[in-house]
């Protein structure tokens, strides 16, 4: 086995198979509809997209999604297809107890929990590093809008940069791929570990990291009250890759609890995460009960499916090779997320501080204003006097009566014409 789930806790809730989700409702307790309300998301389903699956292994239950999906009120527009990709990949069989059925059902849960419209593919083949890169380039040749990957392994592991090929050609397409940042808080994935590391794939300049927060919300109104840090939110610096243009000059806060000492430092390699999603306790149907399961594994295929609703709603993908800078642009764009830390594990770790930090990124996205960055691709016009809004949503009229979306903007630079939308 190269690579682990990010999947931190899982546990049985209730076997009633009169039992409801609703009925674990309590303020922490999280279901994909809660977050898409708290998030403020664009309200639509995901239509016209496709969202691949990573999956080394395991299986899930069609009943336990369609269970799970109706306690919310959602129906899947079309049946979630499986891909086997290896010669000796595992087949779909749900196997209880076993993790690696867990990730997936979690994986199909929270994507279609936010996105029931969306084509969802998932992939699967064999815990093997040929096989994560041939599963990744088979997402990217069937032309999936966006990939999820729950599954790493740490930097330390020694693999290298075995994904870059496949994460590359996927940034090149305008292909959103994200990576959860593991549940080990400054060990990266690996609670054996007595070094801080950040896990893998999520480390690569070619994806999006996502970490996890505690989110609690009002009960009727599904409304934000608060978010804090998780503390086992994977986080660090990067001794892989050295540090993007779009994090150039940002600092970290490196904290030894055994000491008190604090140092605050410029990064000097690649930071993870880039945003952070709810980490815990979501509440689904695994198994033929309801189980809670918890972890980036979690807040990653939900992130996905926020992604997934922008190029629904804009209909097309952003800008190859530019979502990065796009959600860098405006750091007022997320609840920022100031207090708590890393430590689970060790006795150093990340502290979370103003602005990016190495445990929760840039934090929570606020969903609507992040849409409008992506949207824009990052553009923005003067609306008056001292005011610049996103460029977003632009028609050109193609009939008397008809006006249909610009798909993409070319815009003359000093070194030649670029695309800006």
């Amino acid at each position: 086995m190269i690579a682990n789930t990010c999947i931190n806790s899982w546990e049985t809730l209730s076997a009633d198979p009169a039992d409801t989700l609703l009925n674990y409702i309590n303020g922490t307790q999280i279901l994909p509809t809660i977050i898409s309300t708290a998030y403020n998301m664009p309200p639509n389903l995901g239509a016209n997209t496709k969202v691949g699956i990573v999956n080394l292994g395991g299986g899930w239950w069609p009943g336990d999604l369609q269970k799970s999906l109706a306690n919310l009120g959602l129906t899947l527009a079309q049946p979630v297809t499986s891909v086997i990709v290896d010669p000796g990949g595992s087949a779909n069989v749900y196997i209880s107890g076993n993790s690696w059925s867990q990730e997936s059902t979690l994986d199909l849960y929270c994507v279609a929990g936010i996105v029931p419209s969306a084509n969802i593919v998932i992939y699967t083949g064999q815990n093997s590093l040929t096989s994560f890169a041939n599963i990744i380039n088979r997402a990217v040749a069937e032309e999936c809008d966006v990939i999820t990957i729950s599954w790493a392994t740490d930097e330390n592991s020694g693999a290298g940069d075995y994904l870059l090929a496949p994460l590359a050609n996927a940034a090149a397409k305008g292909i959103t791929v994200l990576a959860a940042s593991g549940d080990k808080g400054s060990t990266g994935n690996d609670s054996n570990t007595s070094a801080i590391t950040v896990c893998y794939p999520a480390s690569s300049p070619n994806v999006v990291a996502v970490g996890g927060t505690q989110l609690t919300y009002n009960t009727s109104t599904y409304t934000r009250i608060t978010e804090s840090v998780s503390q086992y939110s994977g986080g660090g610096i990067s001794t892989q890759f050295s540090v993007p243009s779009w994090q150039t000059g940002l600092k970290a806060n490196l904290f030894f609890s055994s000491t008190g000492y604090s140092q605050v430092s410029t990064i000097t390699g690649r930071g993870v995460p880039d945003i952070s999603a709810p980490y815990s306790t979501y509440v689904l149907w695994s198994g033929n009960t309801i189980v809670g399961g918890a972890g980036t594994s979690a807040s990653t295929p939900i992130m996905a499916g926020m992604f997934a609703r922008y190029i629904s709603a804009t209909g097309r993908r952003p800008i190859p090779n530019a979502v990065h800078p796009i959600l860098y642009a405006n750091t007022s764009a997320y609840s920022d997320i100031t207090s708590g830390n890393n430590l689970s594990y060790l006795t150093v770790g990340f502290v979370a501080n103003v602005g990016w930090d190495p445990v929760v990124g840039l934090g929570a996205p606020i969903g609507n204003v992040v849409y409008q960055m992506v949207s824009s691709g990052g553009t923005t016009v003067k609306t008056a006097a001292n005011t610049w809004s996103y460029l977003a949503n632009v028609k050109v009229k193609t009939g008397a009566t008809t006006w249909s979306n610009v798909r993409a903007i070319w815009t003359k630079t000093v070194n030649g014409w670029a695309q800006s939308f």
